[in-house]
C-alpha cells in the first residue's frame, strides 16, 4: 500500500512539474504582431518580457537577432539632466552600468524615469527634470548604443507605458557591432517574442514544450483535470487489484 501511495505522489509531482515549471520561452522562428505576442504570453499564464538583463541573456543564449519588448519602453531625453526627486540609487559604484541593468533596478511602477551613469543608476518619481548646462557622457560600458553620464548630471531615460501605432522592439548585435538597440516598428509587423512564465529564469529557446503551449488557462486546466482524473482512476484500479490479490491469498490460506 505504501509503495502505491509513493508511486501516486511521484506521478502527480512529475506531471505538475512538467506543466507549471517557471520558464522563459523564446519564440524562435515563430513571429507574431506585438499585440498577438502579448496575448500568446498571457494564454501561457505569463507575460511578454520587458527590457532588462534577462532579455539580453535570452538573446545571447538563443542567438536572437530581434524581439518585441513589453512596456515600459524607454525614451532618452537629449542632453544631460538632474533629477529633482531621487527615490533610489545604486551604491556599488562599479563602472558596468547600462540601461538594461538600470531598468531592472528601477522596475517599480512608482519610478517614472531613470538617470544613467557609467557607475550608477538613479530612479526618479516624477517627470519634471531640471536641465544641466554641461553634458558629459560616453557610450555605456555594456552597450555602445546607449549613452551613460560621466559628470554630475545623468542621461535621462523616460519610461513609456502606452503603445500607439508604433511599438518597440530590441535589435541585438554582438558587442563589437554596437550591442543592443531600441527600435520602432508598426505594431502589426511580425517579430519574435519572449514569454516570461513564473518567477524563475530557466531558458527555453522555442515553444516546443508540449501541447499546452499557447492554450488558454481554461483549456490547460481542463487538460490537467483529465490527466489527474486518469491518474486517480489508475491508482484506484491498482488498489482494487491489490485488495483482491490479498483477499485471494487469505482465502487460499484459510482453505488450506
Amino acid at each position: 500500500m505504501e509503495g502505491v501511495v509513493k508511486c501516486f505522489v511521484f506521478m502527480v509531482f512529475i506531471f505538475h512539474t512538467k506543466n507549471v515549471l517557471s520558464t522563459v520561452y523564446f519564440s524562435g522562428e515563430m513571429e507574431e504582431t506585438y499585440h498577438n505576442s502579448s496575448k500568446y504570453c498571457e494564454n501561457m499564464g505569463g507575460k511578454l518580457l520587458g527590457y532588462g538583463e534577462l532579455l539580453i541573456k535570452i538573446a545571447e543564449t538563443c542567438s536572437s537577432l530581434s524581439s518585441w519588448t513589453a512596456t515600459p519602453w524607454y525614451n532618452r531625453k537629449i542632453g544631460c539632466f538632474i533629477g529633482v526627486n531621487i527615490l533610489r540609487e545604486t551604491q556599488d559604484g562599479k563602472e558596468n552600468k547600462h540601461l538594461a541593468m538600470c531598468a531592472d533596478f528601477c522596475a517599480d511602477s512608482n519610478f517614472t524615469s531613470i538617470g544613467l551613469w557609467t557607475t550608477k543608476c538613479q530612479c526618479y518619481g516624477e517627470t519634471q527634470i531640471l536641465v544641466q548646462s554641461t553634458c558629459d557622457s560616453t557610450t555605456c560600458p555594456a552597450n555602445a548604443n546607449e549613452r551613460c553620464a560621466v559628470g554630475d548630471a545623468g542621461v535621462i531615460y523616460e519610461k513609456v507605458d502606452k503603445s500607439g501605432a508604433l511599438c518597440r522592439y530590441r535589435s541585438f548585435k554582438k558587442a563589437s557591432d554596437g550591442g543592443i538597440t531600441l527600435k520602432f516598428a508598426q505594431c502589426e509587423e511580425k517579430k519574435p517574442f519572449i514569454c516570461k512564465v513564473g518567477d524563475t529564469e530557466n531558458i527555453q529557446c522555442s515553444f516546443n514544450m508540449g501541447d499546452t503551449a499557447g492554450m488558454s488557462a481554461e483549456t490547460q486546466g481542463a487538460i490537467i483535470g483529465v490527466v489527474v482524473a486518469v491518474v486517480v482512476i489508475v491508482v484506484l484500479v491498482m488498489l482494487i487489484l491489490l485488495f483482491l490479490r490479498h483477499r485471494r491469498k487469505s482465502q487460499n490460506k484459510f482453505s488450506g
